[in-house]
């Protein structure tokens, strides 16, 4: 059996069905044994850079935890997914990218160049596979890796080693799938760890509510349950961060996310507490808002499965390693010991109308300008349009501000905010891979016209593909950070002012359906194309004012 034979032949005994790529000589025959040989089994989507393809695995294993699998060329192929790379990296995604090197036998490679240090510069985790002998036991082994939390990874492989006969084929006779997605296991708590997290609680300012603040690891451990029970006995106010938005908003003392982007009612009552039980989220910088957001008086405490996140951003006083779920149900039992239930001390009346009454939208005014419409107004029209059930991908720039403020998104939806790498662009490629892994709820991208143009070429790998999803262009004819953040020092911002060409006319040739929207009305006129039946994307070109300017606009640094 040749080796890309036996390659394609493990990714389907590994339950990948989704293959992301740009054809590149080298990889011709592995792809061709997915598409020709494997065709039922294996979809093979043909992106039209490699920065799209890697964005798409990325995406892809967001949305589900699943593997998301990426191959492209070497060299200047490789070369070209950097961002893409160092976004999943610092987001620890479940990637692998398979990548061809130099043949072993050769002199001299005109598309030569430090790949290896590259990968491990932006991927992390490299395998270099130089021997046939260990091809698949090599990959058995990454499969492994990933699955347990240690993504993404790069393996390289010599396409001379590509073209070889295999002599180990017969691991893929007794080969046994293992199970799909990240296996995070129940990891109790210490109990020494314990006790010290009740005498931080016991040894705070007992006259202020206590804040629960939650992330992508409570979400991920599946605690929701028991976090609002503990919160009863507390009596916490409830936080998330902004990546898990929206877990509790079906509970009466919810205020949001906390975060140099969060809600004024969040940032208010964190900033005030004595007390901060911080689950399954890392405190970063944007979290507590480089550190403004805690009290120095505050005891923190600081629960996540893997020790090294723990006091990584921000200095805590107990660190717990465990499972959030396990750990929040052990420390509910240890204030159940003693006795301890402040029931209805800070979950009032007055204070669940306060967050009720709380609206993170300012009322200030900006100079109208014709034909566009007040951003604040657009994401409110839009959130009574897009379709229930969400899956919501957020690019970076000035726009996300007011769709995080205005956007509603209930427990069973998600928010991703691509900040992972502060890398603009990766919106709709991350978008298209999250949608061809979702069945249940509708992928919405929201980005910028700046940020939309450096993927366009990636809304004809949607139209090809007929990938199901809304992308909502926040359209300002600019750099709308940028411009903003030149005026508040002194500039006259035309630096940030890139005019922006007519979406729907580009996506309407490129085979998408698309709308442009001025107006409020304008939203409620498409409300009956934006549905969960989508059969391809969908573009909505917002024609915002770019003189709005976020509240936030001016106060966050560039780092």
């Amino acid at each position: 059996m040749k080796a890309h034979e036996a390659i394609v032949e493990m990714f389907v005994n590994e339950d990948v069905d989704t293959i992301f790529s740009l054809t590149s000589e080298e990889i011709i025959p592995i792809l061709s044994e997915a598409e020709d040989k494997w065709g039922n089994e294996l979809r093979v989507v043909n992106c039209r850079h490699e920065q799209g393809a890697a964005a798409m695995a990325d995406g892809y294993s967001r949305a589900d935890d699943g593997i998301g699998v990426c191959i492209v060329g070497r060299g200047p192929a490789i070369a070209q997914t950097g961002t893409a790379l160092q976004g999943a990296n610092n987001h620890g995604s479940n990637v692998l990218y398979l990548v061809p090197e130099t043949r072993l036998t050769a002199t001299h490679d005109g598309k030569g160049f430090e790949q290896e240090t590259f990968l491990r510069s932006m991927a992390g985790e490299v395998e270099s596979v130089r021997s046939s002998d260990v091809l698949l036991s090599s990959l058995a082994d990454v499969f492994r890796r990933i699955r347990a939390g240690d993504g993404p990874i790069a393996v390289q492989v010599p396409i001379d080693v590509l073209e070889s006969n295999l002599s180990e084929t017969s691991i893929l006779e007794d080969y046994t799938t293992p199970g799909s997605g990240r296996q995070d296991a129940r990891i109790h708590p210490d109990e020494t760890k314990l006790e010290e997290a009740l005498d931080a609680y016991l040894d705070s300012d007992a006259t202020k509510a206590p804040i629960i603040i939650a992330g992508r690891g409570a979400m991920r451990s599946d605690a929701k349950e028991e976090i609002e029970q503990l919160a009863e006995r507390m009596n916490a106010y409830l936080v998330t961060t902004l990546q898990a938005n929206g877990y509790f908003s079906d509970h009466p003392y919810s205020l949001g996310f906390a975060g140099d982007l969060g809600t004024r009612i969040a940032n208010k009552y964190l900033s005030e507490t004595g007390f901060v039980f911080a689950l399954g989220c890392s405190l970063n910088h944007h979290t507590v808002d480089k550190g403004h957001l805690l009290s120095e008086e505050a005891n923190i405490v600081h629960v996540d499965i893997d020790p090294t996140h723990i006091g990584r951003y921000t200095d805590v006083n107990v660190g717990i390693v465990g499972d959030v779920r396990t750990t929040t149900e052990a420390f509910r039992e240890e204030l159940k010991s003693f006795g301890i239930d402040r029931s209805g001390e800070f979950w009032t009346d007055r204070v669940r109308r306060r967050i009720e009454d709380s609206s993170p939208m300012p009322d200030r005014s900006f100079e109208d300008q014709p034909g566009t419409v007040d951003p604040r107004d657009l994401i409110e029209a839009l959130d009574d349009t897009l379709p229930d059930g969400r899956l919501v991908y957020s690019d970076v720039g000035h726009f996300c501000g007011w769709v995080f403020d205005g956007l509603t998104i209930d427990p069973t939806d998600r928010l991703t905010w691509l900040v992972d790498f502060l890398a603009l662009g990766q919106g709709l490629p991350v978008g298209i891979g999250a949608a061809l892994a979702e069945d249940d709820r509708t992928c919405v991208v929201f980005c910028g016209d700046g940020g939309l143009m450096m993927s366009l070429p990636e809304l004809d790998t949607a139209v090809r593909h007929d990938v199901p999803m809304i992308v909502v262009v926040i359209n300002d004819d600019a750099l709308g950070a940028e411009y903003h953040m030149g005026k508040k020092r002194g500039y006259s911002g035309s630096v940030g002012k890139i005019r922006a060409p007519d979406f729907e006319a580009l996506a309407t040739d490129m085979g998408a359906e698309a709308h442009t929207v001025r107006s409020v009305d304008d939203v409620e006129a498409i409300e009956a194309e934006l549905t969960p039946e989508l059969s391809g994307p969908v573009i909505v070109d917002c024609r915002v004012n770019p003189e709005a300017r976020h509240r936030t606009m001016g106060e966050m640094s560039i780092d």
